[in-house]
């Protein structure tokens, strides 16, 4: 809280979509949609759908993700942040990790496969 207006967690940008002020909450939304918006291109659903459909499991989707789809999930982060600069819309960001992500799925695994190497067992 500001010690002299009293003014609590409000934040001012600019943005590619014009801007504006932003509650905490409203911060966290977006990051939750981009976070989200990642999970569909490696995982094919959200956080939410995952807990949904996995009521007894702890953790979430990335404690039981392979490492392979970690890897590829970090390299997409970066990729998301570079398409989210050449102002690609959301749609677009998706559809693109989404192809990236299975070719480097599709990649890792080739690489396993010629190496002799195997994934570890849950």
């Amino acid at each position: 809280m500001g010690e002299r207006t009293g003014a609590v967690g409000i934040r001012s940008v600019s943005g590619r979509y014009g801007g504006g002020t932003f509650a905490p909450e409203q911060v966290n939304f977006t990051y939750a949609s981009e976070a989200d918006q990642l999970k569909v291109a490696i995982f094919s659903h959200t956080a939410m759908q995952w807990r949904d459909a996995n009521p007894r499991r702890e953790g979430n989707v990335r404690d039981h993700a392979s490492i392979e789809q970690l890897l590829v999930l970090a390299n997409i982060e970066g990729m998301n942040t570079e398409f989210i600069r050449m102002d690609l819309s959301p749609s677009e960001r998706l559809k693109r990790l989404n192809e990236i992500a299975i070719r480097q799925l599709k990649s890792l695994k080739g690489y396993m496969d010629l190496n002799g190497l195997t994934p570890p067992k849950e």
